[in-house]
Parts: C-alpha cells; sequence; structure tokens
C-alpha cells in the first residue's frame, strides 16, 4: 500500500485494532508503528515523534486528567496514533508540548507538588523516547507483541492504492481528524 489515502486507511485500521482489542496506554508503540508506517509510504512528510502532556477534562467524573504522550507531528499537523485519546472530544482535551505550557494550565498550576514534580519527569522521559524514536537507530516499543499483533490485522485487512490525484492536505486532514491549529492552541501560547 502507497500513498497518503494509504496511510489513513492503516490508521484506521490501527484503531479498529487498538478497539477491538482493548489496547490502552500504549501511545509509543502506536507511534513507533504508525510513524514507521508514513516513513515507509510517505518519507516526504517528514514525520516526527513529539512528546506531549494531555489533559482531558471528564465532566462525568468533574475532573480533570493529565497524561503523558507521544504523538506524530507531520509540519504543523498533529497526528493521533492511539484510539483511546482519538475518541475523546477535541473540545475536553488539550495538549501541551512544552513545560511552560502545562504550568500556565491553572487547574495544574494548583496541583499538588508533588504531582506537578512527577508530571515533569515524566514529560522527560517521554522526550526521551520521541527523541529516540526519532533517532530510527531502535525501534522504541513497549510492546512488541502489540506492535506485531497491530501490524499483522493491519496487513491482513489494508488492500487499497492511492488515487493519482490525491492530495496531502486531505491526507493530513484525514489524520488529523481536527480542524487546522486545533491540537496546537496550547503550543502557541508558551512557545
Amino acid at each position: 500500500m502507497s500513498g497518503t489515502r494509504g496511510l489513513a486507511k492503516i490508521r484506521k485500521l490501527m484503531f479498529e485494532y487498538q478497539k477491538n482489542n482493548n489496547v490502552e496506554k500504549q501511545c509509543i508503540t502506536n507511534c513507533q508503528y504508525l510513524l514507521d508506517c508514513i516513513k515507509a509510504n510517505c518519507p516526504d512528510l517528514n514525520p516526527e515523534a513529539v512528546a506531549c502532556i494531555v489533559c482531558i477534562i471528564d465532566d462525568d467524573i468533574k475532573a480533570i486528567v493529565y497524561m503523558n504522550h507521544v504523538m506524530i507531528r507531520c509540519g504543523d499537523k498533529y497526528i493521533e496514533p492511539s484510539y483511546e485519546l482519538d475518541v475523546i472530544p477535541d473540545d475536553n482535551k488539550y495538549h501541551y508540548f512544552t513545560i511552560s505550557d502545562l504550568k500556565s494550565n491553572t487547574p495544574f498550576r494548583n496541583a499538588d507538588k508533588e504531582f506537578i514534580k512527577q508530571s515533569i519527569s515524566n514529560h522527560i522521559y517521554f522526550i526521551d523516547v520521541a527523541r529516540r524514536i526519532n533517532a530510527g537507530k531502535e525501534v522504541v516499543i513497549a510492546s512488541s507483541a502489540l506492535y506485531k499483533a497491530q501490524a499483522d490485522y493491519v496487513e491482513q485487512h489494508a488492500c487499497w492504492k492511492a488515487p493519482k490525484d490525491f492530495l496531502l492536505e486531505d491526507f493530513l486532514l484525514a489524520l488529523s481528524g481536527r480542524p487546522e491549529g486545533r491540537c496546537e492552541r496550547s503550543e502557541r501560547r508558551g512557545s
């Protein structure tokens, strides 16, 4: 499978696999697999892994959840590799790519000092994970079994060829599933 539409299909199949198999907390493996697919099919997109902290506002339990995460950036577009975060409405999640952005988040500023310290420590770890993924000298995955099973599923179900007139912009919008700039809003504040 080649071309950008093929990559959108790969991502859709990844999400299908993750949903059907209750795959959670595997963003490193998901990111590595999707990044490998993008590099193999569309290297001119210059994809890279980026670390972030995702703030999720859960209205049902009246809580704010922070989680460390790694996703993909192609130029100014962010691509979510994990189904569990992609299904959360954009209005209920915010991506912080720097510590200063995160510190500007009022609920986070008021959090317990140990929680803040641990979140920053985890973010530094995820920055290193993204750096190692981007270096390409090793495959950085949390679960080799998941990587292989997800790859097998995608390869078994993907039989599609991109039309010659398919546009790169369509691929990026299809992958991001968000209006342009949606994930960047926190990045603009502190960077």
